[in-house]
Parts: structure tokens; sequence; C-alpha cells
């Protein structure tokens, strides 16, 4: 083999490695955008729940909670006389989620709706 064959043929090799270096950084950039999104949609999840749950209570009330991974969620439960409830939960650096909800007389609950606010 010449040395200009040979020269060739490396490049060659060099050009592939390097396009197979870009695709595999490409595809981990995708995977770790895909695990940031699914973190965030967890934690919508998480903080919805626990806001459906804290107004299910239907006492005002305010505390920290623990949603694993180091996050603690902040919750607050509001009464706003009769059998209107709100409860907030603030996941830092996430986002926020409300749900304001209307119980019957018998406590049976009537209207709700649900509010997620990305920060």
């Amino acid at each position: 083999m010449t040395s200009q064959r040979r020269g060739f043929a490396l490049h060659a090799v060099m050009i592939a490695l390097v396009a197979v270096g870009a695709l595999g950084a490409l595809v981990l950039a995708r995977i770790d955008t895909g695990n940031a999104q699914r973190v965030v949609a967890d934690r919508r999840v998480q903080a919805l729940w626990l806001a459906r749950s804290a107004v299910r209570t239907q006492l005002p009330a305010s505390r920290e909670v623990s949603l694993g991974g180091g996050v603690t969620a902040r919750v607050r439960v509001y009464g706003f006389g009769g059998r209107r409830f709100a409860a907030d939960v603030v996941v830092p650096g996430k986002g926020s989620a409300r749900v304001e909800a209307t119980f019957g007389p018998d406590g049976r609950l009537t209207a709700i709706s649900e509010d997620w606010r990305r920060e």
C-alpha cells in the first residue's frame, strides 16, 4: 500500500470516528433533555396530587412535605368560609399547583379546578 492510500484510509477512519462521536453526543443530549422534562412532569403530577389531597381535608393549614430527591414542597390550604377551600403547593425551581374546590353540605366535592404554573 502506498503512503497516499494509507493517508486516505487514515483520513476516512478519522472522519468516521468524529461522525460517530458527534452522533453519540447528540443522542446523549437528547436523552438528558428527555430526563429533565420527565422530572418536571413528575413534579407537576406530585404537586397536583398533593394539592388535591390537601384541599380534601378541608382544614386550613400550612406545612412542608418531602417529595423525595431532596425536594421539599410548601403546602398551604386556605378556607374561604363555608364550603370553599383552596390549596397551593410550591415546588421550588419547578412550579406551583393550585386547586380550588367547593364542597356540598354533605361534605362531598361538588366543583374543582386545577392550575399548574411552571417557574
